[in-house]
């Protein structure tokens, strides 16, 4: 996912729409009757917001299947400060950025006029630098990058947090108590017993690919459930 935002540009958005923002972060699965019930409006503002909120392109939710299922042992964080000459719509336009955000391996990119934070599953240190590092070197050469940093974290010995509902939180000061404490702690590797099987591995896909369309009851060989290890909420602000 990719956007071109100002985080300092405040949503227009009523007290009751930041509340169904938050909800559809915090209770991604639930039913409109549900969430109303959660968070304490009725139906009808929820209707309301979900549809400003598809009008608005804020919401997109997004299943990620955990790292350690399809086979990466670790997860890197790549965050890019860009030179003032290199905005998004300069960028966009590149090779290079297809590339990127074209690259199976990136689980998730968000981008504004100053800076990004990408989200890669690798099956070693070395696997993400061969297919990184000639995509950064373009940037490079374009004159693209100020700054980067990685960040790389081997899932057996991570513990991690999901939960974009914090950001909602965070961002309108809705000071929520029904904010989950849930972090993923580091699991052992996949026995040859555990690893997906091809069934497995369509099912994962069709989770992936059809995150708005599909619920286990269109599904005939559901994926086991600990192998869908979270929802991605993304945001993104209206310019």
């Amino acid at each position: 996912v990719s956007t071109q935002s100002t985080w300092g540009m405040q949503l227009k958005l009523t007290s009751k729409e930041r509340l169904v923002l938050y909800g559809l972060a915090r209770y991604p699965g639930l039913s409109d009757i549900d969430l109303a019930s959660n968070i304490g409006v009725d139906r009808s503002t929820i209707f309301k917001s979900k549809r400003k909120f598809r009008d608005w392109k804020l919401i997109k939710l997004l299943n990620v299947p955990s790292g350690e299922a399809v086979g990466a042992e670790i997860l890197t964080s790549v965050f890019v400060k860009y030179n003032p000459t290199a905005p998004f719509e300069v960028r966009k336009g590149s090779p290079s950025y297809q590339k990127w955000v074209n690259y199976p391996n990136c689980v998730s990119h968000i981008a504004t006029d100053t800076d990004s934070v990408s989200t890669f599953y690798s099956r070693s240190l070395t696997d993400f630098r061969v297919n990184f590092d000639p995509i950064i070197d373009e940037y490079y050469r374009s004159d693209f990058v100020e700054d980067i940093r990685y960040f790389h974290y081997p899932f057996q010995v991570s513990s991690y947090s999901a939960d974009a509902a914090l950001a909602v939180d965070g961002l309108f000061d809705l000071a929520r108590s029904d904010l989950s404490g849930e972090i993923i702690p580091p699991k052992a590797a996949l026995t040859e017993d555990s690893r997906l099987t091809e069934k497995d591995k369509l099912t994962l896909y069709a989770f992936v690919k059809y995150p708005m369309y599909l619920s286990l009851i269109h599904i005939s060989e559901p994926t086991r459930p600990e192998r869908i290890s979270y929802a991605v909420f993304c945001l993104k602000k209206k310019k």
